[in-house]
């Protein structure tokens, strides 16, 4: 499989790397319990920090991809305002 194409990171705009985890046992035991053993997953990560894990590599990838919406700007906010003001005095008549 080729490399996956994914976006800059959305904090710093670096170059992400993908990084498959296998599926493996754990012997950490914590307040007697047993860590569960790991079932496998994939992760995207960043050098400034930030990063993803998901169940398969698809997953995680249209996950880092997605990206919200920017805020409104403060002008746009005040014209959709508006715009629902006449709206509703349209409704009113």
């Amino acid at each position: 499989m080729s490399d996956p194409k994914l976006l800059p990171c959305p904090f710093c705009g670096g170059t992400p790397f993908t990084q498959e985890h296998p599926p493996h046992k754990h012997f950490l035991v914590i307040n007697g319990e047993p860590f569960p053993d790991h079932p496998g997953s994939f992760t995207i990560e960043c050098n400034c920090g930030c990063g993803l894990i998901d169940d398969t590599l698809e997953e995680v990838v249209t996950r880092w991809n997605t990206r919200a919406l920017p805020p409104a700007s403060e002008s746009l906010q005040e014209e959709n305002e508006q715009l629902r003001q006449r709206i509703a005095e349209l409704k009113g008549r």
